[in-house]
């Protein structure tokens, strides 16, 4: 997943950017995270060289661009015929009966498949042909690696929606910037401590 930039505590970057007085107060992060923020969602805790709102109506674009359907899956895709996968994953007891796998699947590996779909079925029903064209494909240009596959595509269940989540709050922080009603907290320039907040200063750098 693709995030902001977030400056953590007792980092190089965060000394450097308090050195040049462009880090906001601790106490905006950690209100930030309370409400259920992170660095998909806020970030950029600091102020940026570039205006606020270039760095995120980039973002947007990044995450509108590579959550789509067709992108990830199409990534999905790409990567199977790469992975060096084999069946079967794990190297059978010696004496016992290997599994019996149809499809180069085993009986788990087909129960976890039919529970993929089946969830699919039910949150995201348009998107069922690209989850079976990527298993599709991967069975016949890589089998081997059908188990890996099918997690990356289960990760779409939380990134598709989740992608959405952050287009919006990029659309809503872009807004507040538009409309002026955006303020960067301010630090001391003579100190390079926090101020109070509430404090208004120049919300672009230079």
């Amino acid at each position: 997943m693709a995030g902001l930039l977030t400056a953590l505590a007792n980092t190089q970057l965060t000394r450097r950017l308090e050195r040049e007085n462009r880090m906001f107060p601790e106490d905006w992060t950690q209100k930030k995270l309370r409400e259920g923020g992170d660095q998909c969602l806020i970030g950029l805790n600091f102020e940026t060289l570039r205006q606020r709102r270039d760095v995120l109506e980039d973002y947007k674009d990044v995450i509108d661009r590579i959550y789509t359907p067709q992108a990830f899956f199409g990534r999905v895709s790409r990567a199977a015929r790469q992975l060096d996968c084999f069946w079967p994953a794990r190297k059978p007891v010696p004496g016992s009966k290997p599994p019996r796998r149809v499809l180069g699947l085993g009986r788990g590996d087909w129960t976890a498949l039919y529970r993929l779909l089946r969830a699919v079925m039910r949150r995201q029903p348009l998107l069922i042909g690209h989850y079976v064209k990527a298993l599709l494909d991967c069975r016949r240009t890589n089998p081997g690696a059908l188990q890996a596959v099918g997690t990356m595509a289960a990760f779409y269940l939380h990134l598709g929606p989740f992608s959405r989540v952050v287009s919006r709050e990029m659309t809503r922080q872009i807004a507040e910037i538009d409309s002026d009603r955006w303020r960067a907290p301010a630090t001391s320039r003579e100190t390079g401590t926090p101020c109070a907040e509430g404090h208004v200063r120049d919300r672009f750098v230079a």
